[in-house]
């Protein structure tokens, strides 16, 4: 059960991120359901990831960013993801 709960954790931690720098994870998967396997991709990255006290301060501290922090393990997805979503 501990397992579920990291990754139901983990999940929300990482849409949280994707929101903060711009990118809508729902969106996405709407208009390609193939997105569906990056967002299972992004949460799996989220859940080997050491950083996830410094992930929860980071984000109490910004209620929006134009980047991910370098510690974040799935920064360059969200940052492609993010210029997608501009484009």
């Amino acid at each position: 059960m501990k397992l579920f709960r990291k990754i139901d954790r983990r999940a929300d931690m990482m849409s949280s991120m994707a929101e903060k720098v711009g990118v809508d994870w729902s969106k996405l998967v709407t208009r390609d359901p193939e997105m569906a396997v990056d967002y299972r991709s992004a949460v799996l990255t989220c859940f080997g990831c050491q950083h996830e006290g410094a992930c929860v301060k980071w984000q109490a501290l910004h209620e929006s960013s134009e980047q991910t922090p370098r510690f974040c393990p799935n920064s360059d997805r969200l940052t492609a993801l993010r210029t997608q979503e501009v484009a």
